[in-house]
């Protein structure tokens, strides 16, 4: 690692001295801090590469304006600003998807909106078994038993689902 044996405060005297290879440095030093941010406030798919890119906007704000006399770490600083910014973002409302867990689905993110009016078409039983499944994450053993049904019919119609879902999917404008 590059940026082993230097620490934050060398790194951001050299930085106001105009050292891009100091600024290099910590964008290399704080990348996988701000995926791991990112993903811990619930940002995944397309989403998690536009807060990356932000982390790094965030990151040389930080830079510019955080003083050390205040007696505080960089990395806690730049913790508080990109995580206020993050859950800024998560508050305010933006396109909903629906992440598939399912195997064998052509897509692995959908927007809500589809998805909602797909649920409405299945068959009751099938939309049970969804919001059951994919909404509340209940396991396949206490739903089955739940329901009053084998394991064996609840796989088959989750296969159903799936299948189902793929159809639809395909039916789809392709630029989304």
């Amino acid at each position: 690692m590059l940026y082993q044996g230097w620490n934050d405060y060398e790194l951001l005297y050299l930085i106001k001295e105009g050292s891009e290879k100091a600024l290099n440095l910590m964008y290399i030093k704080y990348e996988k801090f701000i995926i791991y941010k990112a993903r811990s406030c619930g940002f995944r798919g397309f989403d998690l590469d536009d807060c990356i890119q932000e982390g790094y906007i965030l990151l040389t704000t930080a830079i510019k304006k955080f003083k050390g006399e205040y007696n505080k770490t960089f990395c806690k600083y730049f913790e508080i600003i990109l995580l206020r910014h993050f859950w800024r973002l998560r508050s305010k409302e933006q396109i909903e998807y629906v992440h598939f867990d399912f195997a064998n689905t052509r897509a692995d993110y959908c927007l809500k909106e589809f998805v909602s009016e797909w649920k409405k078409a299945l068959p009751p039983l099938q939309g049970v078994i969804y919001e059951e499944i994919y909404y509340f994450h209940t396991p396949i053993d206490e739903l089955a038993n739940k329901l009053g049904l084998k394991k064996t019919q609840i796989y088959y119609e989750l296969k159903k689902i799936r299948d189902f879902m793929n159809e639809e999917f395909d039916l789809l404008p392709k630029k989304m």
